[in-house]
């Protein structure tokens, strides 16, 4: 009797690992954006950031001090694909990309001097191009810089959300040391 009980654990473990398979069950891994290509556009007043992506891309921007930097911070990013080798031109003396956390990619352009941002644009796929996302830069005064990182950390602090953290109720008697 003992090697039938094999056979049908046996088969209860195929007839489960089949039905995870196929039937439509996924789990909730999103898989990075490919980076297809990185360029700038170098023209008499601004020059241009362009990054070209697979996937429609979620960003958001903000600027550095000391040194002069624009953060640009976007859904996670694949750059197996991407040509990054043309790193310094125009405004930008050099730019580096990574994991920041799961889920998030960021790319930072390290600056010649203090720039502001004249216009964000996605383009959404045509002519055979994917997504682009590009940023054009124009240079400003140190003065006026410094007023864009004050701005810009103004709007992470207010997008940022709450952290909530709500005690255990059945344990109502356990005290709570809260540092800050």
């Amino acid at each position: 009797m003992k090697p039938f009980r094999g056979q049908i654990s046996q088969l209860i473990t195929f007839m489960v690992a089949f039905l995870l398979v196929f039937s439509g069950i996924t789990l909730s891994v999103r898989a990075a954006t490919e980076v297809e290509a990185v360029r700038m556009g170098i023209h008499p007043d601004k020059t241009r950031f362009v990054v070209e992506l697979a996937d429609k891309p979620e960003y958001r921007i903000f600027y550095l001090q000391n040194p002069n930097r624009i953060v640009i911070d976007m859904q996670e990013l694949n750059w197996d694909k991407a040509n990054t080798k043309n790193r310094k031109r125009g405004f930008i003396s050099n730019y580096r990309y990574g994991l920041f956390r799961q889920g998030t990619s960021r790319i930072v352009l390290d600056l010649k001097q203090p720039v502001k941002i004249l216009r964000q644009v996605i383009l959404p796929p045509a002519e055979g191009k994917p997504y682009r996302f590009f940023i054009d830069i124009a240079p400003t005064s140190t003065a006026e810089f410094a007023g864009l990182v004050v701005e810009s950390r103004k709007q992470q602090v207010a997008n940022r959300k709450p952290i909530t953290i709500s005690p255990d109720v059945k344990n109502t008697k356990k005290r709570w040391t809260v540092v800050v």
